[in-house]
């Protein structure tokens, strides 16, 4: 991207990577991408994995990213918590 067009990525960028790959249901190419990513990825970056984990079902990796987030940012370790009671909820197939 840098030697085509001049631009050097930025977070914003890699978060539209994931978003993309997460809405396409490639959870683990997402995960993937976000671990080896140059610049470290940021709360939003985490967010939009754990709800492509949501979407999709992938309690497992909605646990990995709901751990990184809450290091990340653990003033929002309710939200968070909540948004992973939600996932397994909606994983096991109950209604609130």
């Amino acid at each position: 991207m840098e030697k085509i067009h001049g631009l050097v990525p930025e977070l914003k960028h890699y978060g539209c990577v994931v978003d993309l790959l997460s809405r396409s249901g490639k959870l683990d190419k997402a995960s993937e991408f976000v671990q080896t990513m140059p610049v470290g990825p940021g709360v939003v970056v985490w967010r939009i994995l754990l709800s492509a984990c949501k979407i999709h079902g992938n309690a497992a990796l909605a646990e990995i990213v709901t751990a990184k987030l809450v290091e990340l940012d653990p003033s929002n370790s309710g939200i968070t918590f909540s948004h992973r009671v939600l996932t397994q909820v909606q994983i096991d197939g109950m209604m609130l």
